[in-house]
Protein backbone atom coordinates (compact mmCIF):
# COMPACT_ATOMS: atom_id res chain seq x y z
CA UNK A 1 0.00 0.00 0.00
CA UNK A 2 0.71 3.45 -0.47
CA UNK A 3 0.91 5.29 3.09
CA UNK A 4 0.37 8.87 1.23
CA UNK A 5 -2.30 7.75 -0.97
CA UNK A 6 -3.99 4.75 0.81
CA UNK A 7 -3.99 2.68 -2.58
CA UNK A 8 -2.66 -0.12 -3.38
CA UNK A 9 0.51 -0.62 -5.67
CA UNK A 10 0.55 -2.95 -8.25
CA UNK A 11 2.44 -6.19 -6.95
CA UNK A 12 4.78 -5.70 -10.29
CA UNK A 13 5.32 -2.44 -9.42
CA UNK A 14 5.99 -3.45 -5.60
CA UNK A 15 8.41 -5.78 -6.28
CA UNK A 16 10.48 -3.29 -9.11
CA UNK A 17 10.67 -0.99 -6.56
CA UNK A 18 11.40 -3.06 -3.80
CA UNK A 19 14.29 -4.96 -5.73
CA UNK A 20 15.75 -1.86 -7.45
CA UNK A 21 16.73 0.23 -4.08
CA UNK A 22 17.82 -3.07 -2.54
CA UNK A 23 19.91 -4.02 -5.12
CA UNK A 24 21.25 -0.67 -5.28
CA UNK A 25 22.09 -0.42 -1.95
CA UNK A 26 23.97 -3.85 -2.09
CA UNK A 27 25.79 -2.70 -5.31
CA UNK A 28 27.21 0.56 -3.25
CA UNK A 29 28.61 -1.71 -0.04
CA UNK A 30 29.98 -4.10 -2.04
CA UNK A 31 32.44 -1.27 -2.70
CA UNK A 32 32.80 -0.97 1.10
CA UNK A 33 36.67 -0.84 2.56
CA UNK A 34 37.65 -4.36 3.09
CA UNK A 35 39.85 -5.59 6.26
CA UNK A 36 42.85 -6.07 4.13
CA UNK A 37 42.32 -1.98 2.76
CA UNK A 38 41.97 -1.41 6.80
CA UNK A 39 45.47 -3.05 7.53
CA UNK A 40 46.92 -0.77 4.62
CA UNK A 41 45.79 2.15 5.66
CA UNK A 42 46.32 1.72 9.64
CA UNK A 43 50.12 1.06 8.42
CA UNK A 44 50.31 4.37 6.53
CA UNK A 45 52.73 7.19 7.96
CA UNK A 46 51.42 10.26 6.30
CA UNK A 47 47.51 12.02 5.88
CA UNK A 48 49.35 11.55 1.50
CA UNK A 49 49.48 7.97 1.73
CA UNK A 50 45.98 7.66 2.74
CA UNK A 51 44.89 10.14 0.42
CA UNK A 52 46.78 7.76 -2.36
CA UNK A 53 45.89 5.08 -1.31
CA UNK A 54 42.23 5.90 -1.33
CA UNK A 55 42.38 7.66 -4.52
CA UNK A 56 44.18 4.49 -6.48
CA UNK A 57 42.43 1.65 -4.53
CA UNK A 58 39.05 2.13 -3.22
CA UNK A 59 35.80 3.84 -4.49
CA UNK A 60 36.90 7.02 -3.37
CA UNK A 61 39.08 7.76 -6.11
CA UNK A 62 36.61 9.87 -7.85
CA UNK A 63 36.21 12.80 -5.21
CA UNK A 64 39.83 12.71 -4.85
CA UNK A 65 40.70 12.50 -8.36
CA UNK A 66 40.94 16.73 -8.46
CA UNK A 67 43.35 16.81 -5.47
CA UNK A 68 47.04 16.27 -4.98
CA UNK A 69 47.48 13.60 -2.42
CA UNK A 70 51.19 14.32 -1.39
CA UNK A 71 49.81 18.33 -0.03
CA UNK A 72 46.14 17.47 0.85
CA UNK A 73 44.81 18.61 4.28
CA UNK A 74 43.13 16.98 7.07
CA UNK A 75 40.13 18.85 6.25
CA UNK A 76 40.17 18.66 2.76
CA UNK A 77 40.26 14.81 3.25
CA UNK A 78 37.76 14.21 5.31
CA UNK A 79 35.00 16.83 3.20
CA UNK A 80 35.54 14.74 0.33
CA UNK A 81 35.02 11.61 1.93
CA UNK A 82 31.76 12.44 3.67
CA UNK A 83 30.30 14.47 0.26
CA UNK A 84 31.37 11.04 -1.07
CA UNK A 85 28.35 9.16 0.92
CA UNK A 86 25.94 12.18 1.05
CA UNK A 87 25.86 11.88 -2.85
CA UNK A 88 25.97 8.01 -3.12
CA UNK A 89 23.14 8.10 -0.35
CA UNK A 90 21.04 11.00 -2.88
CA UNK A 91 21.57 8.56 -5.69
CA UNK A 92 19.90 5.77 -4.08
CA UNK A 93 17.06 7.41 -3.08
CA UNK A 94 16.31 8.05 -7.20
CA UNK A 95 15.91 4.17 -7.51
CA UNK A 96 12.46 4.49 -5.67
CA UNK A 97 10.62 7.46 -6.01
CA UNK A 98 7.67 6.69 -3.53
CA UNK A 99 10.37 5.67 -1.15
CA UNK A 100 13.18 7.68 -1.87
CA UNK A 101 11.65 11.02 -1.54
CA UNK A 102 10.70 9.95 2.07
CA UNK A 103 14.01 8.53 2.78
CA UNK A 104 15.89 12.01 1.22
CA UNK A 105 13.50 14.22 3.23
CA UNK A 106 15.00 12.80 6.56
CA UNK A 107 18.57 13.06 5.51
CA UNK A 108 18.82 15.95 4.97
CA UNK A 109 16.72 17.07 7.88
CA UNK A 110 19.38 15.04 9.53
CA UNK A 111 22.21 16.53 7.78
CA UNK A 112 20.96 20.34 8.59
CA UNK A 113 20.17 18.85 12.23
CA UNK A 114 24.36 17.99 12.31
CA UNK A 115 24.95 21.20 11.02
CA UNK A 116 23.09 23.51 13.32
CA UNK A 117 24.04 21.52 16.41
CA UNK A 118 27.79 21.44 15.19
CA UNK A 119 27.50 25.02 15.00
CA UNK A 120 26.43 25.75 17.99
CA UNK A 121 28.74 22.98 19.94
CA UNK A 122 31.87 25.26 18.39
CA UNK A 123 29.93 28.32 19.28
CA UNK A 124 29.80 27.40 23.10
CA UNK A 125 33.67 26.30 22.95
CA UNK A 126 34.58 29.39 21.00
CA UNK A 127 35.97 27.93 18.42
CA UNK A 128 33.61 29.36 15.63
CA UNK A 129 36.57 29.17 12.71
CA UNK A 130 36.58 25.15 12.93
CA UNK A 131 33.05 25.26 11.75
CA UNK A 132 33.50 27.75 8.76
CA UNK A 133 36.87 25.02 7.96
CA UNK A 134 34.67 22.12 8.25
CA UNK A 135 31.72 23.52 6.26
CA UNK A 136 30.04 21.19 3.77
CA UNK A 137 29.44 22.99 0.65
CA UNK A 138 28.43 20.41 -1.26
CA UNK A 139 25.22 20.01 0.63
CA UNK A 140 24.02 23.75 0.02
CA UNK A 141 22.35 22.87 -3.02
CA UNK A 142 20.04 20.81 -0.80
CA UNK A 143 18.26 23.04 2.25
CA UNK A 144 17.25 26.44 2.30
CA UNK A 145 19.62 27.33 5.01
CA UNK A 146 22.14 29.41 3.93
CA UNK A 147 25.45 27.52 5.46
CA UNK A 148 27.89 30.26 4.80
CA UNK A 149 25.73 32.78 6.99
CA UNK A 150 25.63 29.91 9.37
CA UNK A 151 28.81 29.79 9.86
CA UNK A 152 29.60 34.04 10.27
CA UNK A 153 26.69 33.61 12.95
CA UNK A 154 29.05 34.60 16.60
CA UNK A 155 25.75 34.09 18.93
CA UNK A 156 22.95 31.50 19.06
CA UNK A 157 20.35 34.26 18.87
CA UNK A 158 22.19 34.81 15.13
CA UNK A 159 22.06 31.35 14.41
CA UNK A 160 18.21 31.72 15.27
CA UNK A 161 17.59 34.21 12.95
CA UNK A 162 19.24 32.40 10.00
CA UNK A 163 17.00 29.74 10.63
CA UNK A 164 14.23 31.69 10.95
CA UNK A 165 12.03 30.10 7.61
CA UNK A 166 12.56 26.17 9.01
CA UNK A 167 11.74 24.14 11.35
CA UNK A 168 14.55 24.72 13.47
CA UNK A 169 13.61 28.01 14.62
CA UNK A 170 10.14 26.91 16.18
CA UNK A 171 12.25 24.19 18.00
CA UNK A 172 15.58 25.93 19.31
CA UNK A 173 13.71 29.29 20.49
CA UNK A 174 12.54 28.39 23.84
CA UNK A 175 16.15 26.45 24.64
CA UNK A 176 18.14 29.33 23.97
CA UNK A 177 17.60 31.06 27.55
CA UNK A 178 19.17 28.47 29.15
CA UNK A 179 21.68 27.29 26.98
CA UNK A 180 22.22 23.81 26.92
CA UNK A 181 23.89 21.88 24.49
CA UNK A 182 22.61 18.57 25.05
CA UNK A 183 19.29 19.70 26.04
CA UNK A 184 19.65 21.27 22.36
CA UNK A 185 21.08 17.84 21.29
CA UNK A 186 18.17 15.93 22.83
CA UNK A 187 15.02 17.95 21.61
CA UNK A 188 16.38 17.63 17.83
CA UNK A 189 17.21 13.96 18.17
CA UNK A 190 13.45 13.62 18.80
CA UNK A 191 12.04 15.82 16.64
CA UNK A 192 13.59 13.77 13.86
CA UNK A 193 12.37 10.69 14.75
CA UNK A 194 8.95 11.82 14.90
CA UNK A 195 9.73 12.89 11.37
CA UNK A 196 11.28 9.91 10.90
CA UNK A 197 8.23 7.51 11.83
CA UNK A 198 5.65 10.42 10.18
CA UNK A 199 7.49 10.11 6.74
CA UNK A 200 8.26 6.65 6.85
CA UNK A 201 5.44 4.39 8.75
CA UNK A 202 7.13 1.64 8.23
CA UNK A 203 6.86 -0.83 11.16
CA UNK A 204 10.15 -2.20 10.27
CA UNK A 205 12.12 0.79 9.73
CA UNK A 206 10.91 1.80 13.46
CA UNK A 207 12.11 -1.46 15.07
CA UNK A 208 15.56 -0.73 13.30
CA UNK A 209 15.99 2.96 14.41
CA UNK A 210 15.39 1.82 17.93
CA UNK A 211 18.78 0.43 18.56
CA UNK A 212 20.56 3.28 16.92
CA UNK A 213 18.15 5.96 19.02
CA UNK A 214 18.90 4.09 21.87
CA UNK A 215 22.61 3.80 21.68
CA UNK A 216 22.66 7.76 20.93
CA UNK A 217 20.35 7.92 23.99
CA UNK A 218 22.59 5.82 26.46
CA UNK A 219 25.51 7.33 25.42
CA UNK A 220 24.44 11.28 26.49
CA UNK A 221 23.42 9.72 29.86
CA UNK A 222 26.78 7.94 30.29
CA UNK A 223 28.76 11.58 29.61
CA UNK A 224 25.96 13.57 31.94
CA UNK A 225 26.90 10.88 34.46
CA UNK A 226 30.56 10.49 34.07
CA UNK A 227 31.93 14.16 33.16
CA UNK A 228 29.12 16.60 34.64
CA UNK A 229 27.67 14.78 37.94
CA UNK A 230 24.78 15.40 36.21
CA UNK A 231 21.26 14.72 38.62
CA UNK A 232 18.29 12.49 37.86
CA UNK A 233 16.77 16.08 36.83
CA UNK A 234 18.89 16.78 34.25
CA UNK A 235 18.82 13.88 32.36
CA UNK A 236 15.60 14.28 30.03
CA UNK A 237 16.62 11.35 27.55
CA UNK A 238 14.43 8.75 26.71
CA UNK A 239 14.23 5.27 25.31
CA UNK A 240 12.77 2.69 22.99
CA UNK A 241 13.54 -0.73 23.90
CA UNK A 242 14.30 -0.37 27.91
CA UNK A 243 11.41 -1.05 30.15
CA UNK A 244 10.14 2.25 32.59
CA UNK A 245 12.08 0.33 35.43
CA UNK A 246 15.26 0.00 33.50
CA UNK A 247 15.05 3.37 32.06
CA UNK A 248 14.51 5.18 35.52
CA UNK A 249 17.39 3.31 36.99
CA UNK A 250 20.33 4.34 34.40
CA UNK A 251 18.64 8.07 35.03
CA UNK A 252 18.63 7.94 38.59
CA UNK A 253 21.89 6.05 38.61
CA UNK A 254 24.39 7.97 41.09
CA UNK A 255 27.46 7.26 39.29
CA UNK A 256 29.03 5.74 36.16
CA UNK A 257 29.83 2.70 37.91
CA UNK A 258 26.24 2.15 38.91
CA UNK A 259 25.04 3.10 35.37
CA UNK A 260 27.08 0.36 33.99
CA UNK A 261 25.39 -2.11 36.74
CA UNK A 262 21.83 -1.50 35.52
CA UNK A 263 22.76 -1.67 31.84
CA UNK A 264 24.23 -4.96 32.25
CA UNK A 265 20.72 -5.93 33.50
CA UNK A 266 19.27 -4.66 30.31
CA UNK A 267 19.09 -5.99 26.44
CA UNK A 268 21.84 -4.19 25.75
CA UNK A 269 24.28 -6.17 28.51
CA UNK A 270 25.85 -8.87 26.24
CA UNK A 271 27.16 -5.63 23.68
CA UNK A 272 28.34 -3.87 26.71
CA UNK A 273 30.27 -6.59 28.42
CA UNK A 274 32.58 -7.92 25.89
CA UNK A 275 35.44 -5.82 27.19
CA UNK A 276 38.24 -4.95 24.96
CA UNK A 277 36.51 -1.43 24.21
CA UNK A 278 37.93 1.80 24.27
CA UNK A 279 35.38 3.74 25.81
CA UNK A 280 31.78 4.17 26.11
CA UNK A 281 30.56 5.36 22.48
CA UNK A 282 33.16 2.60 20.97
CA UNK A 283 31.14 0.25 22.37
CA UNK A 284 27.78 1.60 21.40
CA UNK A 285 29.06 2.36 18.09
CA UNK A 286 30.32 -1.42 17.92
CA UNK A 287 26.73 -2.94 18.74
CA UNK A 288 25.16 -0.31 15.69
CA UNK A 289 27.48 -1.82 13.43
CA UNK A 290 26.66 -5.39 14.37
CA UNK A 291 23.04 -4.45 14.35
CA UNK A 292 23.05 -2.55 10.64
CA UNK A 293 25.15 -4.91 9.21
CA UNK A 294 22.70 -8.24 10.22
CA UNK A 295 19.70 -6.22 8.93
CA UNK A 296 21.40 -4.93 6.08
CA UNK A 297 22.53 -8.86 5.23
CA UNK A 298 19.09 -10.31 5.98
CA UNK A 299 16.28 -7.65 5.62
CA UNK A 300 14.28 -7.62 2.17
CA UNK A 301 12.72 -4.17 3.30
CA UNK A 302 13.68 -1.42 1.34
CA UNK A 303 13.64 0.98 4.30
CA UNK A 304 15.40 -1.15 6.52
CA UNK A 305 18.04 -2.11 4.06
CA UNK A 306 18.57 1.77 3.07
CA UNK A 307 18.95 3.01 6.61
CA UNK A 308 21.67 0.23 7.55
CA UNK A 309 23.38 1.04 4.19
CA UNK A 310 23.52 4.56 5.83
CA UNK A 311 24.99 3.58 8.98
CA UNK A 312 27.83 1.27 7.76
CA UNK A 313 28.57 3.80 5.29
CA UNK A 314 28.91 6.71 8.15
CA UNK A 315 31.06 3.81 10.39
CA UNK A 316 33.29 3.59 7.34
CA UNK A 317 33.98 7.15 7.52
CA UNK A 318 34.26 7.09 11.14
CA UNK A 319 36.76 4.36 10.34
CA UNK A 320 38.72 6.74 8.06
CA UNK A 321 38.58 9.35 11.20
CA UNK A 322 40.33 7.11 13.15
CA UNK A 323 42.91 6.26 10.83
CA UNK A 324 43.65 10.09 9.97
CA UNK A 325 43.81 10.94 13.90
CA UNK A 326 45.88 8.00 14.61
CA UNK A 327 48.64 8.72 11.83
CA UNK A 328 48.49 12.80 12.75
CA UNK A 329 49.38 11.95 16.45
CA UNK A 330 51.76 9.19 15.58
CA UNK A 331 49.92 6.06 16.99
CA UNK A 332 51.17 2.99 16.57
CA UNK A 333 49.55 0.48 13.59
CA UNK A 334 47.91 -1.77 16.30
CA UNK A 335 46.58 0.98 18.39
CA UNK A 336 44.93 2.63 15.31
CA UNK A 337 43.36 -1.16 13.83
CA UNK A 338 42.23 -1.28 17.47
CA UNK A 339 40.26 1.46 17.24
CA UNK A 340 38.27 0.49 13.99
CA UNK A 341 34.80 -0.84 13.98
CA UNK A 342 34.61 -4.15 11.41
Amino acid sequence: MDIATGEFLPLKEFLQSSTAIYAKCHALYGKALTGEDYSVLAACKTLGDVAAYLKSRTQYAAVLDKLHAPTISRGQLELQLKSHLFHQFIAMCKYDKRLGEKLQRCFLLRGEAQQILSCLRLLNSRHTDDFLLSLPLYFQDYTKIDLLTLAQCISPDEVLKTLEHTEFHKLLAPLLENFNINEIERVFDDFLHRKLLKLLKNDAAVQYLELGRDMKALGICYRLKKYLNASPDEIKTSFSRLTKKQAQALIEAPDEQEFMRVLSETCYSKGFSKGGWLYFEDSAARILYAHALHNFRYTRDGAVCALAYLDLGEIELQNLTHIIEGIRFNAETMEIQRALIQ
